[in-house]
């Protein structure tokens, strides 16, 4: 974890990607890890606890990435794209319960329905915001992505532009 006020440093980072298996060796297919040699936070970045529309980053990593079956390239949307009304993937190895310690071993996929960004502000607004677990998973502020409480997320084609420059300079 690092200190908010001061952020990442690119000696800190260590990007692993194609990883299945948590914090294992056994893996289908073994992932790559990279150092990195530069960090890009978008420049309207706040660290705050509710939402920020500008938490995005690029990071330069020290080596090339050469494509495998497991470790490929994702496609930035244009500005402004929207899908209202249709399904996103949201992957990562957090809990599979509100509330619970436990975590998965094996990288977990789930649909989500991309929704009215008004209706989940004022939604948020009246009940209270969707409490994110912290990264060690230690604590639960107020049930994330729960059936009754939707997820906030980026919206990358917001900062697509962004995004692309970023990672050409």
């Amino acid at each position: 974890m690092f200190d908010p006020g001061e952020g990442a440093r690119p000696h800190q980072i260590r990007v692993t990607l194609g990883d299945y298996v948590l914090n294992s060796e056994q893996e289908p297919l073994r992932p790559i890890i990279f150092g990195a040699t530069d960090i890009k936070v978008h420049p309207n970045f706040k660290f705050t606890p509710q939402a920020d529309r500008f938490d995005v980053a690029v990071i330069t990593l020290d080596s090339p990435v050469h494509y495998q079956p497991h470790v490929q390239p994702i496609c930035l949307p244009e500005k402004g794209t929207d899908w209202l009304g249709s399904y996103a993937w949201a992957a990562g190895w957090g809990a599979l319960q509100s509330g619970s310690r436990l975590r998965p071993k094996t990288l977990q996929v789930v649909d989500v329905p991309i929704l009215d960004s008004r209706l989940c502000e004022d939604w948020h607004r009246q009940k209270g915001i969707n409490g994110v677990e912290e990264r060690d998973g230690s604590r639960d502020i107020n049930g994330c992505a729960t059936i009754t409480k939707a997820g906030i997320y980026h919206k990358v084609s917001y900062t697509s532009d962004w995004i692309s420059w970023a990672a050409s300079t």
